[in-house]
């Protein structure tokens, strides 16, 4: 033989022992045939690969894997049983703890062993459930007695502490506590008495008021033909609107509200040039009314007054004068004849009105 074919062989042999070391420490000989079962779990509580299997206390196999289902609800541990071992098809594989500081692993429980058809096969699902810490440790049997223990004892401690503190001689600040406690207990008793009293007339108030509600509700019931009615008339109403074109005519009056803001616009603008006006025309009054300007003085002056009217009375004398007596201011002679002496005539409106 060689030196590399047993170079070969140690290499391969060494390879074998190590992959069976590790699945050793896992927990698996691959030496020895198993048997695969399958359990479904909502918790496995940090249940993980390679924890042990346990029938009664005796180790029978370890979870080969646990994975999370593709529902993402579902935990699918996968176990590896010893061969030789049968596992009854209604069993339960119970995650449990191992120790309180945390260890987790499966204990298989049955009421019966199987035999022929009743037991599981290879690749099958059996039930799973997850046990409580305490419930682990001290089983559950032992819970039971723990709480009955318990139970007794503090039923015990409750009545000689209540002996102690309900006794007629006990002084202590405990006891005292106690008794105005028990104070305090009946005077809410005598409190929810009155409260019981003061319901009871409330009772019958809210009876009274129900009551008037019933009344209500009956004339609304009567009533409720007419409200019908009006029901159907608001709505042959709003169709008739719905059908009379609401958008052209809505349109129209924005129209018309905009030509009218344009008419009010134009109003304010003509309203204000007419303040304006009125404005001028006052302060023109005003100038008018002084005596500073020309056309003042002449309203103003009573002197001027007397002159123009003594101007008129004049003019009018003139003209009665030149049409009564032409030839006193119009002498035309042709031929060189000697012009005549005026003579005032006696009834000359000018020489009556200087006398």
């Amino acid at each position: 033989m060689s030196n590399e074919l047993k170079i070969g062989i140690l290499a391969a042999i060494a390879i074998a022992v190590t992959i069976w070391g590790y699945k050793f420490m896992k927990g698996k000989n691959l030496l020895k045939s198993s048997n695969i079962l399958y359990v479904e779990y909502e918790n496995v509580d940090q249940l993980t690969a390679s924890s042990p299997i346990f029938i009664r206390g005796l180790r029978v196999g370890t979870v080969e894997s646990v994975k999370l289902e593709d529902d993402m609800q579902t935990v699918l541990a996968v176990l590896d049983i010893d061969k030789g071992i049968r596992i009854p098809k209604n069993a339960v594989a119970e995650v449990v703890s191992t120790s309180i500081m945390g260890g987790r692993a499966i204990d298989i429980n049955f009421d019966e062993p199987c035999t022929g058809n009743d037991c599981a096969d290879e690749g099958d699902y059996i039930r799973g459930r997850v046990r409580g810490t305490m419930e682990s440790v001290l089983g559950t049997d032992n819970i039971k007695g723990l709480f009955e223990d318990l139970k007794e004892g503090l039923g015990g401690l409750a009545k000689a502490v209540g002996d102690s503190l309900t006794a007629p001689g006990a002084d202590s600040e405990l006891a005292k506590s106690v008794k105005n406690l028990t104070s305090t207990l009946s005077n809410i008793e005598s409190i929810t008495a009155q409260l019981d009293n003061s319901l009871g007339n409330y009772d019958r108030r809210m009876l009274a008021i129900m009551q008037n509600v019933e009344v209500v509700s009956n004339g609304l019931a009567t009533s409720t033909p007419q409200l019908q009615e009006t029901l159907n008339n608001l709505n042959s109403i709003s169709e008739d609107l719905a059908e009379a074109d609401l958008k052209k005519t809505l349109s129209s009056a924005n129209r018309m509200m905009e030509n009218a803001g344009s008419a009010v616009d134009s109003l304010q603008a003509t309203l204000s040039s007419a303040t304006q006006a009125v404005d001028h025309l006052a302060t023109l009054l005003a100038k008018i009314e002084s005596d500073d300007g020309t056309i003042g003085q002449v309203l103003n002056s009573t002197e001027l007054y007397d002159q123009v009217l003594l101007a008129t009375t004049n003019l009018q004398l003139l003209l009665q004068d030149f049409r009564l007596n032409p030839k006193r201011y119009v002498n035309v002679s042709f031929f060189g004849k000697k012009q005549k002496e005026y003579v005032v005539p006696g009834d000359d409106p000018a020489y009556e009105e200087n006398q």
